[in-house]
C-alpha cells in the first residue's frame, strides 16, 4: 500500500462507496454460502478488486478463513484495513491485470474472487485476469466472477458524479472464456437482468479449477 499510484475513480468515491456497499445484494450471498459450505478450516481466499472488503472478504474472515485482498484503489484498501483490520487478512495494492504472487502463493488458494471488478477493465484483458485467478488456485479450487451482460461497445457512466468506463463480453462468450482457461462451470446465471439502455445487467459465474489444472486448447 506504500506503492505510489495514480488516483482511480474509486479513490474519488471511496467514502460514498464505503457507506453504500455494506451488505449483499439479492442473489449474491447464496453464491458465497455454497463456497463456504465446502471449505476446510483456515482456507486461503484471494479477493481481486476487494474494495473495502465488505461484504465479501468480511464474510470469509468471520468464518475463520484467511484473505488476501488486492485492489488498485489505495483509499479503498485503507478503509478495508480500518474496518476489518489485519487479523487473518492482508490488503495489498496491485494492478488487477498484472498482479504478481510470491512463489509460495501460486496455487495456494482455495478460493479466487473477482466480484464487480472485471467489467471496469477492457475486455481484451479479461482472459489474462481469469488465467491469473486459475493460476492462483489449488486443483478443485473455487472461482467466482461477475461480468456485465453487454455485447455492445464499451461505454461510460457516472457513480456519485464520477465517470467510470465499463466493458464486458456477453454471457455466452464469458462462459466460453471461463471454460477455456481451465475451469468447470458450476453455476452461471443473472444476478440482475438487463433493463435496456445502459442497464446491461450483472452476470455471475461460479466455477472450479479442473483437477488436471490445464486450460482447454
Amino acid at each position: 500500500m506504500n506503492r505510489s499510484s495514480m488516483e482511480t475513480p474509486y479513490d474519488r468515491i471511496a467514502r460514498d462507496w464505503n457507506n453504500l456497499r455494506t451488505d449483499f445484494r439479492p442473489g449474491e450471498k447464496a453464491i458465497f454460502d455454497q463456497i463456504l459450505s465446502s471449505l476446510p478450516p483456515k482456507s486461503r481466499v484471494l479477493d481481486l478488486g476487494c474494495g473495502t472488503g465488505r461484504p465479501i472478504a468480511k464474510m470469509f474472515l468471520d468464518a475463520g478463513h484467511r484473505v488476501l485482498g488486492i485492489d488498485e484503489s489505495v483509499s479503498l484498501l485503507k478503509l478495508a484495513k480500518q474496518r476489518l483490520g489485519a487479523d487473518g487478512a492482508e490488503w495489498r495494492y496491485g494492478d488487477l491485470v498484472e498482479f504478481e504472487f510470491s512463489d509460495p502463493e501460486v496455487g495456494d488458494f482455495e478460493v479466487a474472487i473477482c466480484w464487480d471488478a472485471l467489467f471496469f477493465l477492457k475486455r481484451e484483458v479479461h482472459r489474462r485476469v481469469l488465467e491469473n485467478l486459475h493460476r492462483a488456485l489449488r486443483p478443485d479450487g473455487w472461482m467466482a466472477v461477475t461480468s456485465g451482460g453487454s455485447a455492445n461497445p464499451p461505454f461510460t457512466d457516472t457513480m456519485f458524479g464520477v465517470e467510470f468506463s465499463y466493458d464486458s463480453f456477453p454471457p455466452d462468450e464469458m462462459r466460453a472464456l471461463v471454460s477455456g482457461v481451465g475451469f468447470e462451470i458450476v453455476k452461471a446465471d443473472w444476478l440482475e437482468l438487463p433493463a435496456g439502455g445502459r442497464e446491461k445487467g450483472r452476470y455471475v459465474i461460479l466455477a472450479r479449477k479442473r483437477a488436471g489444472g490445464g486450460a482447454v486448447t
